[in-house]
């Protein structure tokens, strides 16, 4: 279900200078190897420090927030 979610692209101007600085941060620093996996290197990219969240890394900031989250399941 994710994959076909994550099929469609659609390009769109955004009004966030943040986000697109982040944006281009993550492009200049994807500098994968040959053979390198697309995984691999997002979880390179999940490491570094992203403006949007308090310089802090999408890594990090998942698991805290998932550290500080009840989960509910139904």
């Amino acid at each position: 279900m994710q994959q076909r979610q994550m099929a469609k692209i659609v390009f769109a101007q955004t009004n966030s200078r943040t986000i697109l600085g982040t944006m281009n941060d993550f492009d200049r620093m994807l500098d994968p190897a040959a053979g390198q996996s697309l995984t691999s290197a997002a979880l390179e990219l999940a490491e570094a420090p992203c403006g949007p969240i308090a310089m802090e890394s999408p890594n990090r900031a998942t698991v805290n927030l998932f550290a500080t989250r009840i989960l509910i399941r139904d």
